[in-house]
């Protein structure tokens, strides 16, 4: 098809990526439900949507940058598909922490909706850690990135009791 021919539906590149990162955001999504729904306890479940985020990621490296570009403040468009489906992904998490703290799993003091967005603003900042410094934590550290990626997990998960 022709460049022009993909404007006939969308009327900018910014509403192309926004249609993108919300089918994006759907994937990851159902790839957090897929695989928390496996797990017993709040915490493994929590921990499993956090190495859900790295393994969306080693999938579907494009999707998610465009997941982390399009949530930036500078980032003018409407996106109502792309944040009803953030506030999908938000409660899930915030649902899980609640579940925890009702049966003493994760400490009552941990604020739902705040654990949620630490969640995410560490699992983005890991991903992106480990992704910029992998050959010099596989070549000197010896570090697998998997093995960082689970220990942060881990860490996040074990902290909230």
């Amino acid at each position: 098809i022709a460049k022009g021919t993909i404007f006939k539906y969308f009327l900018s590149k910014d509403e192309i990526l926004a249609v993108l990162s919300s089918r994006a955001l759907a994937l990851m999504y159902e790839l957090f439900r897929k695989n928390a729904a496996q797990e017993e306890d709040a915490a493994s479940k929590l921990r499993s949507i956090c190495m859900s985020a790295y393994k969306f990621y080693t999938k579907h490296p494009i999707y998610f940058n465009l997941i982390s570009y399009i949530e930036r403040p500078e980032f003018e468009i409407d996106m109502k598909d792309y944040i009803q489906i953030s506030h999908q992904i938000s409660e899930f998490c915030e649902n899980i922490v609640k579940e925890g703290q009702k049966k003493k799993e994760i400490s009552s003091e941990w604020d739902s909706q705040t654990v949620t967005n630490v969640m995410w603003a560490c699992s983005v900042g890991v991903i992106q850690f480990v992704e910029s410094k992998k050959k010099l934590l596989r070549n000197i550290h010896k570090i697998k990135t998997e093995d960082m990626v689970s220990t942060y997990a881990n860490m996040i998960t074990k902290g909230i009791f």
